[in-house]
C-alpha cells in the first residue's frame, strides 16, 4: 500500500489492552470498533480456545489473516483491534505498514498480572511457567510489532484516557 489509509489499528501482545482501548478510542473519535478476534469467532461459532483446540493454530492463523484482510479492505475509517499473533503473517505485516498502526506494549511483569487469571488464551496454556511462556512469545515477535508500528505506546500504570490521548496526539487526529 502506498498511502497510509485511515484505519487505526492496535497491535501488541495478548494483555496489551488492545481490545479496552480500541472501544473506547472508537468512541472518542466516533468511529466503529471492530475486534478481529470477536470477528473471527462469529465466523467460525468456535471459541478461539475451541477453533486452537479442534482445528490447530496453523488453521486458526489462516482464518485470522482472511478476517484481517476483510476487515481493512472496508473504505470507511475503523479503529481495529488484532489478535497477539496477527504479525505473525507477512500478508498482515504487509497491510499494517500501511496504516495507522499503534503498538501496545507492557512490561513482562505486568502481562502476566494481567493475563494469569485467563483461561481464554490458549497459547499460554502450554505446559511451560506462565512468567517464561510470555517472555518466549513476546522475544519472538517484538521485533515483528516494532517494524510495522506508526506509534509505540507504553501502557505500564497508565489509564484508559492518557493512552488514548497519546494515540491521537500521535496521529494529529
Amino acid at each position: 500500500m502506498e498511502k497510509t489509509n485511515k484505519h487505526i489499528i492496535l497491535i501488541g501482545f495478548m494483555g496489551t489492552g488492545k481490545s479496552t482501548v480500541g472501544a473506547r478510542l472508537a468512541e472518542v473519535l466516533s468511529l466503529p470498533f471492530i475486534d478481529t478476534d470477536q470477528q473471527l469467532e462469529l465466523k467460525e461459532h468456535l471459541t478461539i480456545p475451541e477453533i486452537f483446540q479442534e482445528k490447530g493454530e496453523e488453521y486458526f492463523r489462516l482464518v485470522e489473516s482472511e478476517v484481517f484482510k476483510e476487515v481493512t479492505q472496508r473504505q470507511q475509517p475503523l479503529v481495529i483491534s488484532t489478535g497477539g499473533g496477527i504479525i505473525l503473517a507477512r500478508s498482515n505485516r504487509e497491510i499494517l505498514a500501511g496504516c495507522n498502526t499503534v503498538l501496545l506494549e507492557a512490561s513482562v511483569e505486568e502481562l502476566y498480572t494481567r493475563v494469569k487469571n485467563n483461561a481464554d488464551r490458549p497459547l499460554l496454556s502450554a505446559d511451560k511457567d506462565l512468567l517464561v511462556r510470555i517472555r518466549e512469545l513476546l522475544a519472538s515477535r517484538e521485533d515483528l510489532y516494532k517494524s510495522v508500528a506508526k506509534l509505540i505506546i507504553d501502557t505500564n500504570n497508565k489509564e484508559i484516557a492518557d493512552i488514548i490521548e497519546e494515540i491521537v496526539g500521535g496521529f494529529s487526529l
